[in-house]
């Protein structure tokens, strides 16, 4: 039985193709009965996070899986 609730896998985003990616390739796992917490500075790509999970961005490449 799988003890993750939420994976991201190799997870690119950029919000122009004229300006590098906010995220590359990026991994996160959100376990069962865990608190995460996601922290940065304003302008870090938090909400961004958000908005990807949420499907209200698309990611250029990778898979979000919910459990």
């Amino acid at each position: 039985m799988n003890k993750n609730i939420v994976e991201i896998e190799n997870l690119s985003f950029n919000y122009s193709a004229k300006k590098p990616f906010l995220y590359d390739n990026f991994n996160l796992k959100f376990k069962k009965n865990k608190i995460t917490a996601i922290i940065g500075d304003s302008g870090s790509g938090k909400s961004t996070i958000g908005k990807l999970m949420c499907g209200i961005l698309k990611p250029f490449s990778g898979n979000i899986k919910y459990f």
